[in-house]
């Protein structure tokens, strides 16, 4: 039985043009797939994927066939994601596949783009890159980005369940526009729950890792729904959290951020930041901008540094507009050549039920480099 299935898409407009051509334009989608196994097995049995999807710029017609199933799949311009994972006709990859061109069909470079200079092309596939693979592991919110270098470097989190205790954060690399993909390091794993990982890119060439470690305890795993995870898994994971090395852990949780110099190979020492699942961005002023969730229930903090080793101050707050009932959460943000700076954002409803009509992609912009915000709307996308 298939648990969970879940999307995590960072695009790339331009990867760089450090290694020939065929890297100028080739937008590319990295995408998360999970399975999250069979509920109450006592094993955390699980099957991870980390893929690199690389686009062209118009639509295959050797994907129609595919197109259609999919167009059939989707209700009012939402992915029925149960009725494909249902789908006896097809087996577990074909699933997959149905699945990640789905998130490519639904992706925002569909819509009207913020600039006015109308409709984005439409992207097919033309390859699946496999970054990292392990049938015993629960690997989780990647981040991409280029380097000075040219090297592509992942960075994701490798744990044993989505709230396993102990998750840890690596690195992969790609020397070769993404063909192959070195074995991955171990770029932060303290002895708690190190689980998000977002990248900054700067024009100079450093990259700022914007990490998230949780402090699991004893009465967060009983509070959990039933059946979210077996009995016997439960009770292994009280008990390492538990342990008092576990418990000298807590003062490391919360946001953490390190720079590197040299294209992720080392980064500095640890300091105090804000949570950024996907990181920020360096806006054409040369400030840097953040996009912060865990620091309010409902709302989306915006924090603004000259540098990556200035003083991060706040600089606005985006309020759900339902804050009794929706969260805002996972803001990602892009600066287009305007200047407006555009703001996706996931909501989640609170108690959760992902059939609320609510629960799809939120949209926020500025026009002063983050300074004030129009109230977050929603998009069609889901």
């Amino acid at each position: 039985m298939i648990g969970q299935t879940i999307f995590h898409c960072t695009i790339l407009e331009k990867l760089g043009g450090s290694r020939g051509d065929e890297s100028r334009y080739v937008p590319c989608i990295l995408l998360q797939w999970q399975g999250a196994g069979v509920q109450g097995s006592g094993a955390g049995s699980s099957v991870s994927l980390l893929h690199l999807h690389l686009l062209n710029s118009s639509m295959s017609r050797a994907l129609n066939p595919v197109l259609r199933y999919i167009r059939r799949a989707t209700i009012s311009g939402r992915l029925n994601v149960k009725r494909i994972m249902r789908d006896r006709r097809m087996n577990a990859a074909m699933r997959i596949v149905n699945l990640s061109l789905a998130a490519i069909l639904l992706c925002p470079s569909l819509v009207h783009s913020q600039d006015g200079t109308g409709p984005r092309s439409r992207a097919d596939v033309i390859g699946h890159i496999n970054i990292y693979e392990s049938p015993s592991e629960y690997c989780a919110w990647p981040s991409i980005a280029r380097t000075l270098g040219g090297d592509l470097v992942v960075l994701f989190t490798r744990t044993e369940e989505h709230l396993g205790p102990d998750g840890a954060i690596l690195l992969s690399r790609s020397t070769d526009n993404g063909k192959t993909w070195l074995q991955p390091v171990v770029v932060l794993d303290s002895p708690i729950d190190d689980r998000e990982s977002g990248i900054t890119t700067l024009r100079d060439g450093r990259i700022v890792g914007h990490f998230w470690s949780t402090f699991h305890t004893r009465e967060s795993y009983e509070s959990l729904a039933p059946n979210s995870y077996g009995r016997d898994l439960l009770d292994r994971w009280i008990a390492i959290v538990g342990r008092p090395g576990y418990r000298d852990g807590m003062r490391n949780s919360g946001a953490l951020t390190a720079v590197s110099g040299d294209g992720g190979r080392t980064w500095s020492k640890l300091t105090r930041g804000h949570d950024s699942v996907h990181g920020g961005i360096e806006l054409a002023t040369g400030s840097l901008l953040l996009a912060s969730y865990r620091e309010s229930r409902d709302s989306i903090t915006v924090h603004t540094a000259d540098s990556a080793s200035g003083t991060w101050r706040h600089l606005a707050t985006i309020v759900s507009p339902h804050p009794e009932s929706l969260s805002l959460c996972e803001p990602h943000m892009l600066q287009l050549k305007t200047g407006r700076v555009i703001m996706m954002i996931r909501a989640v409803t609170h108690p959760y039920n992902d059939r609320d009509p609510r629960c799809v992609l939120w949209e926020s912009y500025s026009d002063d480099n983050g300074k004030t915000w129009v109230a977050p709307f929603a998009t069609s996308l889901w």
